[in-house]
């Protein structure tokens, strides 16, 4: 079943709504009044616009019928390399000082610019493993560490004097709270949301706007001067380049 409240229209996604037809139907009188109306839209949840976020819809000729068809393209995006960010909750890492100490002590040899390119280059490496290791896949540490506490309070119920668990109870809560402060920063870092609150941080709004802001950037649709339709990062480039 569809759930009309978390849909998105494709073509509102990827702006591609003006291929084809604009009137989706037509009463096709040849005598009185002739009626045309757009009555039909291609609806995606969230999860397929995540997944596929070039995906694009069409509506052709109508021919013999009264109503257009709608062609719906899915496919991949093809893999782009995303390039080098500094996350700002990188720097509450204990890790964060000993690796730019350490990779800043490095001995490089040459002019000063290829010393400066040298050194940032190693503790480019350094980051990234640091973001890999503690701070990927935020969402779903946090609920990981959410899921642990609750299990650990429902323990409690049973037995609420046990010294273990109150010590294990401190320690869950401790690392959620710094683990929803991570994934906190890093969304609103990503998604420019400054005016987002913590109980927010995990809603399905905020990774939506990251992979609607994803999408904008890439033109999985072309149109070229004769008319003809061009799918895929690859065909919609050699199009712009034909040009």
């Amino acid at each position: 079943m569809m759930d009309f409240n978390k849909s998105i229209f494709l073509a509102g996604l990827n702006d591609i709504n003006g291929i084809g037809c604009l009137h989706t139907w037509t009463n096709k009188l040849e005598t009185g009044i002739k009626v045309s109306s757009k009555l039909d839209r291609a609806l995606a949840n969230y999860s397929l616009t995540q997944n596929f976020c070039n995906t694009s819809a069409e509506f052709p000729p109508a021919g013999v019928s009264d109503h257009a068809l709608l062609i719906v393209t899915v496919f991949h995006s093809a893999k782009i390399k995303k390039s080098f960010s500094f996350l700002k909750c990188w720097v509450q890492s204990p890790l964060y000082d000993d690796i730019i100490a350490k990779g800043w002590a490095c001995r490089y040899y040459g002019t000063p610019m290829h010393i400066m390119f040298s050194k940032l280059k190693a503790l480019k490496k350094e980051l990234i493993t640091l973001h890999k290791d503690h701070f990927s896949n935020l969402n779903i540490r946090v609920q990981n560490a959410r899921s642990a506490l609750i299990n650990c309070q429902v323990a409690l119920q049973e037995n609420p004097l046990s010294a273990g668990l109150l010590a294990r109870e401190k320690l869950l809560l401790d690392e959620l709270c710094a683990l929803n402060k991570d994934e906190l920063s890093s969304l609103h870092q990503r998604a420019k949301e400054h005016s987002l609150k913590l109980d927010d941080c995990c809603s399905e709004y905020v990774f939506a706007r990251v992979t609607e802001r994803m999408a904008q950037q890439n033109i999985g649709v072309i149109e070229d001067q004769n008319g003809r339709i061009h799918f895929g990062l690859n065909n919609v480039a050699k199009a712009f380049v034909d040009y």
